[in-house]
């Protein structure tokens, strides 16, 4: 049985050992820090373990990197009956990196580690045909990911895609899945072009940020909160409630204007070459147009298609081909969406891409994906930030959050409304999130670093009346 948990904070580590040329050695009592970062938008699992010995491990192991190392910890129960066990995959050392003496005996210094997934990918090429039409996205990672990758720690979960036809070119697996997420969907929605690859603690996932959204946007698994609760030193009592007290809440981004333009967020022009038929067409891409086909965490734009001052705004758009409709192409327009030309993308196709025989009818359809998954990957640049909290075991990257961030008024007059930011205040999704394990005067602590982002807003901005129509 679990002793209580006094503080949110508790953890106990049970296993932090390095297996080398030696054996077996325990690293408990070296131990300064222990980083583990999982992120949304990697294909793997990183972490850096900071040690201080006057041994020399480096020396006496030998540490030459064809070390591994082994982490289980867990965090007591709420009813003190149970345990939160977390057990990372196996880490691969590939670098010591900061070491010093920090006394005439006595060092310090960091290893940092790589999953083994990522160990596996770096050893890896691909190569083989998935083509002629009897393959959907899913089956080719699933295909890839169990051959190559599957350390035997965690299962592969996979939301299920469309149809997709490809030759791996000698490729690593990572490689491969950049290439596929970039053109999955799923099967009976082509507007949706968010795949995403990655790896965490328990689980590895290929999915789309639509799937997240739509499985727990009604239902956020925790709220943040910078509000402290009465008589809850321990932070337990707001845990027991799914509500988290943070010690801290840092903005990173909420826009970044000039380089939303130049990869497209807003809108983006595409231009694609048959080289078979020697025919060229011009395809006009608008988030705006785009927007409500997909599962936001919002229910509008993080900006509205308001119209502009820019003299450009009384030129006609460049027109470098046939527009593939010419009753949807944009021409000219003040708004935001209008601005075809500050994106410009060229790409090739022809029939029978990647087939075996001449009866493929597969098309690449590079007009589909391309500049959506620009812009829908781009949406959650919108609105960044970042919470530092205790440690929480249960949370995982691709988890939709509430966070309620407290508002600089000087008073809110007793209106609770008033208290938060209405406009930073909503549902986020996880990230990025670095557990922080560390060690001090024989007490080890557990905390967060939490990255949230957001795609939408809750409430619409208002269009905005320009002071200008460009220099007339």
């Amino acid at each position: 049985m679990a002793n209580n948990q006094v503080f949110a904070s508790d953890v106990t580590i049970d296993k932090l050992v390095i297996h080398s040329s030696f054996g077996q050695y325990d690293l408990m009592a070296h131990l300064v820090e222990l980083n583990i970062y999982e992120n949304i938008f990697k294909d793997h699992l990183s972490a850096n373990l900071t040690l201080v010995d006057s041994f020399n491990l480096p020396y006496k192991l030998p540490i030459c990197g064809e070390e591994t190392i082994e982490i289980v910890y867990r965090l007591s129960g709420h009813d003190g009956a149970t345990s939160n066990i977390v057990s990372p995959p196996l880490f691969h050392i590939h670098e010591i990196k900061g070491r010093f003496l920090k006394t005439p005996q006595s060092q310090q210094f960091t290893l940092a580690l790589v999953s083994e997934q990522y160990m596996s990918n770096t050893h890896t090429r691909v190569c083989k045909a998935y083509s002629d039409g009897v393959w959907t996205a899913d089956e080719i990672v699933s295909d890839i990911w169990s051959n190559y990758l599957d350390d035997g720690h965690g299962d592969l979960e996979i939301e299920p895609a469309g149809r997709l036809d490809c030759i791996v070119p000698n490729w690593t697996p990572f490689e491969t899945f950049k290439w596929i997420c970039d053109r999955a969907h799923p099967e009976d929605e082509e507007s949706i072009r968010n795949y995403l690859y990655y790896e965490t603690m328990d689980t590895t996932y290929f999915t789309s940020l639509n799937n997240l959204v739509n499985q727990t946007k009604d239902n956020p698994v925790v709220t943040f909160t910078k509000v402290p609760r009465a008589n809850d030193a321990s932070k337990v009592e707001g845990l027991s409630a799914n509500i988290i007290k943070v010690e801290s809440i840092s903005y990173i981004n909420q826009f970044q204007k000039v380089k939303n333009i130049n990869e497209g967020l807003y809108c983006s022009k595409l231009i694609t070459h048959d080289i078979v038929k020697k025919k060229i067409l011009q395809h006009d891409y608008t988030m705006y147009d785009d927007f409500d086909t997909n599962k936001n965490l919002g229910e509008f734009p993080l900006t509205s298609d308001s119209e502009t001052e820019y003299q450009t705004g009384n030129t006609f758009r460049h027109s470098f081909a046939p527009p593939v409709d010419p009753s949807t192409a944009v021409e000219e327009g003040r708004r935001l969406s209008d601005y075809t030309d500050s994106r410009v993308n060229y790409y090739p196709k022809h029939d029978n891409m990647y087939a075996i025989n001449t009866n493929s009818t597969y098309d690449n359809k590079v007009e589909d994906w391309k500049q959506r998954r620009a812009s829908q990957i781009m949406q959650y640049n919108g609105v960044q930030m970042q919470v530092k909290c205790f440690g929480i075991s249960f949370l995982r990257i691709g988890m939709v959050v509430n966070l309620f961030v407290p508002s600089p008024e000087s008073t809110s007059r007793g209106n609770s409304e008033d208290a938060y930011d209405k406009y930073l205040t909503g549902k986020y999704m996880i990230t990025a999130i670095r557990h922080i394990l560390g060690y001090d005067k024989g007490e080890v602590s557990y905390g967060m670093l939490l990255e949230l982002r957001k795609d939408a807003l809750e409430d619409e901005v208002g269009s905005r009346m320009p002071q200008k129509l460009g220099n007339e």
